[in-house]
C-alpha cells in the first residue's frame, strides 16, 4: 500500500545535483506494479514511487523533473541509458524494420496480413500468460479493464494498423514513418478533450515543432 511518510530524512544533493521540494508527483502504472514488486524491473522495497515530479528548488525556482535517470544530469549528458530506455530503443528499431518490411510484404490483403500478425502475437503471448499465472501475479481485468481492452483492440490495434499498412502502400515507409511523430500531438489533444487536462504554452510550442518538422520533411516529396 501507499503510505505518506512525513519524517523522511532530507537527502543531501551531490555534485551536479539539485534538491527539489516536491509538491506534485505522478504515480502511474509502472509505479503501482513496482511497489508490488510485480514490474518487469525489480526494485528494493520499500521504495518511493513517482519518476515525474514538480516543485521548487533551493532557490525558490519552480521546476519539473524526470528522475528516471537517478537525477544525475551527467548520465543524460553522457547519453547513458537504463534498461527501460534500451528496451524502448529496441522497440523503435523493430517497428522501423516492420515499417520497411511492409513495402516488401507478400501480395496479400491488408486484413489478411493483420490477422496473421494478430494470431502470431496471440500465440507468442500465451507462454507469458502461463508464466504470470505460475508465479501468482496474474491479474484479470475488471469490467472497466475489459472495456479498455475492447477499445484498444478496435482503435489503436485494428483500425490504426489497417490505415498504417495502407499508408505505407501509398507513400512508402520513409514518409509514413515520419507521421508516427503525430502520436504525441493527438495524445495532447485527447488529454485536453477527454481528461480535461490543462494545455500550457510550452506544449503548444512542442507540438508546433513536431508539425513543423513533418512539414519540412514533406517539402518537395509531392
Amino acid at each position: 500500500m501507499l503510505e505518506l511518510v512525513e519524517d523522511a530524512p532530507v537527502p543531501e544533493p551531490g555534485e551536479g545535483q539539485s534538491l527539489i521540494r516536491v509538491s506534485r508527483a505522478g504515480v502511474n502504472f509502472a509505479d503501482t506494479h513496482a511497489r508490488e514488486n510485480t514490474y518487469l524491473a525489480r526494485y528494493e522495497l520499500p521504495l518511493i514511487p513517482g519518476a515525474e515530479v514538480a516543485g521548487v528548488d533551493e532557490s525558490g525556482q519552480r521546476v519539473v523533473a524526470l528522475v528516471g535517470t537517478g537525477g544525475e544530469l551527467g548520465r543524460i549528458a553522457a547519453l547513458a541509458i537504463n534498461r527501460g530506455d534500451f528496451l524502448m530503443v529496441v522497440a523503435c528499431v523493430l517497428y522501423a524494420g516492420y515499417t520497411v518490411a511492409l513495402q516488401r510484404r507478400p501480395p496479400v490483403a491488408a486484413l489478411s496480413l493483420f490477422m496473421a500478425l494478430a494470431g502470431a502475437a496471440l500465440v507468442a503471448s500465451l507462454p507469458l500468460v502461463a508464466l504470470e499465472a505460475a508465479s501468482g501475479v496474474l491479474q484479470w481485468p475488471t469490467a472497466t479493464g475489459w472495456l479498455i481492452v475492447v477499445l484498444t483492440v478496435v482503435f489503436p490495434s485494428f483500425l490504426a494498423q489497417m490505415f498504417f499498412i495502407r499508408g505505407v502502400e501509398l507513400i512508402g515507409p520513409g514518409r509514413a514513418g515520419v507521421f508516427i511523430n503525430l502520436v504525441p500531438v493527438f495524445a495532447s489533444i485527447l488529454a485536453v478533450a477527454v481528461l480535461s487536462e490543462s494545455f500550457a504554452v510550452f506544449q503548444a510550442i512542442a507540438l508546433g515543432l513536431v508539425l513543423g518538422g513533418i512539414w519540412l520533411s514533406e517539402l518537395g516529396k509531392r
